[in-house]
Formats: C-alpha cells, sequence, structure tokens
C-alpha cells in the first residue's frame, strides 16, 4: 500500500508541472497567442537534463506572462523538422502567432525570464522625423517602416498589432509625417523595406495588412546572395526553393557576368525562389547533390523539398536562357533531374517490385494503384529481418496492392526526395497520396494494414459469431452499436472511422439485440482489448470524445514496453512513467502497485514495466542508479 501511495504521490507532482508538454495534436492551438518558448530536447541529451529545473523554475514564474512547452523531437520528429531543430536543446519562440524565430538568451531561469520579460516592450520604434529614420537605415542591416497619419489611425494600430507578433524576426519603426513620407516616395497608409543591399530600399506599391509580411520577407533577401555556414539557416528558414550557383575561383569576371545573369532571372520571381551563390570548388559536393557534374564552374541548379533541376552544363549561362529556366520552374514546367540506376527489364518478381528513379512515376503516383514503398540498404540488420515478410506480404496482397523495395544507397536522390533518414523507410501511396507508413513489420502487418487502407473504414458486425471472430482476430477494435445505420448517430460514426481509419479497427452492429447482449445502450461504443478486462465500455455516446476514450483504452493500465511497441507508446504524446524489474519474486507486487497507481491516471500518463537487467541504461536515463530493481520512475 505504501508503494502504490509513493508511486501516486510520484505521478502526481509529475503532472503538476507549469510547464506544457507540446505534441503535433495541440501544437499549433499553443503558438496562436501570447509569448510562446518551445523547447524541443531529445530523452538522453545531458544539456537538457541539466537545463530542466531552471526551465521548470522560469515556467512557474512566467506563468500568466508566458508559456514554456517541452517538444521531445525523437517523438514529433515532423515538428523537429518543420522548424529546423538539428541538436539539442533547440528554443524556438513564437510572439503573438507570429513565424518561429531562434531564442538567443541564456539558459538559466533568470535568463529565460529577462528574455521574455524584454519582448513583451515596445514592437514599433517611434520615428519623430527624418533624421531618425536616417538613423534607424544606417543602424539596420533591414528595418520596416510603416508610414501612417497618426498614431491613432487604425493602419497604425494593426500594423503595431503585426510588428509585435514579428517583433523577434525584422526591425519595426513608424514614421506619422506626411512630409517624410512624400520625400521617401511612399503613400500614407504605406510601408518600405529599408536595406543595405540591392537597391537600398522597397516601396510597398499599396499598403495592404495582410500582404506586408509576404513583402517584408521577399524584400529582407538580395535578389542573388552569398551562401555560407552563417546565413545557411536562414535561406533555408524561408522555406522557398534554392537556386544555387556555383563559381569558379579562377574565373572572377565569369563569375560576375554569372551572377549578373541570375540576378535578371531571379527578380521576376522574387518571394517565390532563393537565388544564392558560393563557390564550387569548396562546395563542388553539394553540386553534385543537386544532380550536377560538380566538376564545370560555374553552373546552376535548382533545389525543392529533395526535388532537383540541373541547367544543362553544356549551356552558357545567359541572362535569356536561365530567366527563361528559373521562369519553367516556377511555372511548373520543368522536370525534375534524377540520378540513377537503370530502370530494370522485368520490375516485378512474385508480387516485389523493384524502384529506381525513372520508373517512380508510373509505379507510385498512379491514382489508381496503392503502393507501398520499402527504402533499404543492403548492410542494413533490420532490413535483412524484414526481407521475408515483405515478400510474404507482396505475394498475399497481389491484385490489391504493389510492394516496391528501393536500395536507398544506389537512389540516393529519391531517399533524399523522401526525406529517408534510416533504415528501413517505409512510405505509402495510397491513390496518389504519400505518407508514412506506420503498421509492423510481419507479414500479417502488412496485409492487415493495407486492408485497413483501402477496404471499408467500418466492419459490419452482422451477429454474435463474427463479434466474436472480430475479438479473437484483433488486438484492439472499437465497436459502434446502433439502431440502424441510417440512425444519426451511424452515421456520424462512419465519418470518424474514414477520416481515422489507421489509427483503429472500427466496426458496428445495427441491431438492439446485439447491443443489449453486450450490456451497452444504442447508440453506444466499446472498446474490446485482448489484455485487462477485455473490453472498455463509454459511459455515454458522444463523437466528439470516442478517440479520445478509444486511445486511452487501447493501451494497458501497465503495458510491457519492447522494441517492437516503443514507438507507440512515444508516439502518445504523453509522459512515459518506467518500472524497471529485477526478474525476481518482487516483480510481481510491484507491478501490481504500479497498476493499482497508474490506473486513476489512464488518458494523462503511459505506465510501462521492461526489465532492468537488460534495460539498465534507460533506468539511469529519467535519474535512476540503473542498479537496484524494482525501481519506478
Amino acid at each position: 500500500m505504501k508503494t502504490a501511495l509513493a508511486m501516486m504521490a510520484l505521478l502526481g507532482t509529475a503532472l503538476a508541472s507549469d510547464v506544457v508538454t507540446g505534441t503535433s495534436d495541440n501544437f499549433d492551438s499553443l503558438i496562436e497567442e501570447g509569448i510562446v518558448l518551445v523547447k524541443f530536447y531529445a530523452p538522453w541529451c545531458g544539456h537538457c537534463k541539466k537545463m530542466v529545473p531552471e526551465w521548470e523554475k522560469a515556467a512557474t514564474e512566467l506563468k500568466g506572462k508566458a508559456v514554456l512547452v517541452d517538444v521531445d523531437a525523437t517523438v514529433e520528429d515532423s515538428l523537429g523538422t518543420k522548424y529546423g531543430v538539428q541538436g539539442y536543446p533547440t528554443i524556438k519562440a513564437f510572439i503573438e502567432g507570429g513565424d518561429a524565430t531562434d531564442y538567443d538568451g541564456g539558459r538559466t531561469a533568470g535568463d529565460i525570464v529577462s528574455w521574455a520579460s524584454k519582448v513583451s516592450g515596445p514592437a514599433v520604434r517611434d520615428l519623430a522625423d527624418a533624421a531618425a529614420l536616417k538613423e534607424l537605415q544606417e543602424a539596420e542591416k533591414v528595418a520596416v517602416v510603416g508610414f501612417f497619419a497618426s498614431e491613432d489611425s487604425d493602419d497604425a494600430k494593426a500594423y503595431a498589432k503585426l510588428a509585435k507578433a514579428n517583433r523577434m524576426a525584422h526591425v519595426f519603426g513608424a514614421v506619422y509625417s506626411a512630409d517624410v513620407a512624400k520625400a521617401e516616395g511612399a503613400s500614407v497608409p504605406g510601408v518600405v523595406v529599408y536595406k543595405k543591399f540591392d537597391e537600398g530600399k522597397d516601396v510597398m506599391s499599396e499598403f495592404k495588412l495582410d500582404e506586408v509580411m509576404a513583402f517584408v520577407k521577399a524584400a529582407s533577401f538580395p535578389v542573388v546572395g552569398e551562401i555560407g555556414p552563417d546565413n545557411y539557416r536562414d535561406y533555408v528558414d524561408r522555406a522557398l526553393p534554392l537556386g544555387w550557383l556555383f563559381l569558379d575561383d579562377e574565373t572572377e569576371d565569369v563569375n560576375e557576368a554569372a551572377k549578373k545573369a541570375l540576378g535578371a532571372a531571379c527578380k521576376p520571381a522574387a518571394g517565390k525562389i532563393s537565388c544564392v551563390y558560393l563557390s564550387g570548388t569548396k562546395y563542388g559536393q553539394m553540386a553534385e547533390r543537386i544532380g550536377l557534374s560538380g566538376k564545370k564552374f560555374p553552373s546552376f541548379g535548382i533545389d525543392n523539398e529533395g526535388e532537383h533541376f540541373a541547367f544543362d552544363e553544356a549551356k552558357e549561362l545567359t541572362a535569356e536562357a536561365l530567366t527563361q529556366y528559373v521562369g519553367d520552374f516556377v511555372a511548373g514546367k520543368l522536370v525534375a533531374t534524377v540520378k540513377s540506376e537503370a530502370v530494370p527489364e522485368q520490375h516485378t518478381v512474385e508480387g516485389l517490385t523493384t524502384l529506381v528513379g525513372d520508373s517512380i512515376k508510373d509505379l507510385a503516383f498512379d491514382e489508381e494503384k496503392n503502393v507501398l514503398i520499402k527504402f533499404y540498404a543492403p548492410w542494413c540488420g533490420h532490413c535483412k529481418k524484414m526481407a521475408p515478410d515483405y515478400a510474404a506480404a507482396a505475394t498475399e496482397l497481389l491484385g490489391k496492392a504493389t510492394l516496391v523495395k528501393v536500395d536507398a544507397t544506389k537512389e540516393k536522390e529519391l531517399g533524399e526526395r523522401f526525406k529517408v533518414e534510416g533504415f528501413p523507410t517505409i512510405k505509402a501511396f495510397i491513390d496518389g497520396d504519400v505518407q508514412d507508413y506506420d503498421g509492423g513489420r510481419t507479414a500479417k502487418d502488412f496485409v492487415s494494414w493495407v486492408s485497413r487502407m483501402t477496404g471499408p473504414a467500418v466492419r459490419d458486425v452482422t451477429d454474435a459469431a463474427a463479434l466474436t471472430a472480430l475479438r479473437e482476430t484483433e488486438r484492439v477494435a472499437v465497436v459502434g452499436f446502433f439502431a440502424s445505420k441510417d440512425a444519426a448517430e451511424a452515421q456520424a460514426f462512419q465519418e470518424l472511422a474514414e477520416e481515422n481509419r489507421m489509427a483503429a479497427v472500427y466496426a458496428a452492429a445495427y441491431s438492439a439485440g446485439a447491443a443489449k447482449a453486450e450490456g451497452v445502450a444504442a447508440p453506444g461504443v466499446v472498446v474490446y482489448k485482448q489484455f485487462d478486462e477485455g473490453k472498455a465500455v463509454m459511459p455515454e455516446f458522444d463523437v466528439d470524445e470516442i478517440l479520445t476514450f478509444a486511445k486511452a483504452a487501447s493501451f494497458p493500465v501497465l503495458g510491457e514496453m519492447g522494441p517492437d511497441n516503443y514507438a507507440d507508446y512515444t508516439g502518445r504524446g504523453l509522459p512515459i512513467a518506467w518500472l524497471f524489474l529485477g526478474e525476481d519474486a518482487a516483480d510481481g507486487a510491484a507491478k501490481a502497485a504500479a497498476e493499482k497507481a497508474c490506473k486513476p491516471a489512464m488518458g494523462k500518463l503511459s505506465c510501462v514495466h521492461l526489465s532492468g537487467k537488460k534495460y539498465g541504461q534507460m533506468a539511469e536515463r529519467v535519474g535512476l542508479t540503473g542498479k537496484k530493481f524494482p525501481c519506478f520512475a
């Protein structure tokens, strides 16, 4: 009893933190307003662990003034990728729903609190006269200045709000003088971006508040700028295709002519593509990555999220040729350059298809085909282990889906295009749309996943025998009970299942007798499972709560954690309580105590058990000694 109470107290402390857990599901709502600092971390990161007490202290001190958020980037990898996270911890700031900016303060609670307080000051500098405007231009590389009739005008107030939301990305000023505006060639209301490159300033042709930031972002970068380690991240964060001009260090005159030609080509496409130049001699490997030879300079190519477009190196880099090329790219007329193995004479053998870059359009992007693509490396042990199951599934799914394999060590362009970072990686193409495969790795798992994706979203449970068969076949199944298929609740359940078909197996019985036999009212929902009590009955039918109920019920109160389900638990986006066992007589009592403690916290916490002897290092990571078992954290 004491052990259970101690565990419950520990869980209560963990759940009472003022730091908010960020996931893909709630992230957008967390950053909508106010001052929000997001820390991307990895559970194994020593610097992250060291920062935890300071982060917690700052979150408490800033309560009501700012929100501090934790994102486990090893779990929420899509968020980490979206915000350019490359190391841990990485902290991003969001001010009043604006774009993400890098947090540049210290890591103590005092530093964090000070930074948050500082950004809450005036976002717009008041420029009293022409002299103040000139001083701002000389001080800042890029400055955004609004021109208004008065500080009290509606346009000036809207501009101030916009500046507050984007204050960490740009310097904003405002002038309330028609004479100064006239001298600067600006309308009232109007916006000018002053900059220490190109023509020195860009005047917005017409003041439209919802277009100001797009104008500012386009004007804040040179038409053709030099790229290097210091500003590479700025260009990546711009989230535009990149046009790369690789120069020859030995031919300055030729280089200048090429830069001038590219400037003429890129100016009409400002805001749609970032054009940069760099040394081809030094960065020849980058030239090779985007489809160029890496040996002839100057040369030009475009990188767009893994798709590469290499300008013909046999042609001269003239303004006319580059303008045509960049214009065709923006218009979507160019065909991507793919360095690929030769297309094999026979694509498919016993259901399993070999894919190379030149054959992907025919095999994957056909809207009438359902395709799984496995990216593998010949040396990868997990790939070799999975190969027989994948081949067996390919044979079983003949006529229903095409299973494909890609040697990512040879087809590097395809790997980059689909953001393959480890092996094996499996992508699914369903009706022409690409998504991550998130099923298991046995033949049965592949067949089940494809069937769920391509078959009916809700299975018909016609009688008690069908329900028994479903329960015996599926580890977890969400079953709705309705008076008829036409009932409004049944239609809502159908829509929910179609939108979330990969999250669970859904079925429905349309019989009051079937509902009565299962002890549930119609309409009602039961989650059947092959663990714990065997089923969980939803107290009251509410279509908006079904997913939450099903997610909570789909995991055991205390489940065994291992390599096969680690991603399932981390993907829940909940804190994890770890019970490390010693593989002796004390384990039973510890599991019973942990289960009792965790049951009231279902849906708020994932509780798992695993071998402490085998996973002692994990115990150390969560603050335990890793030597004494059973233990809990």
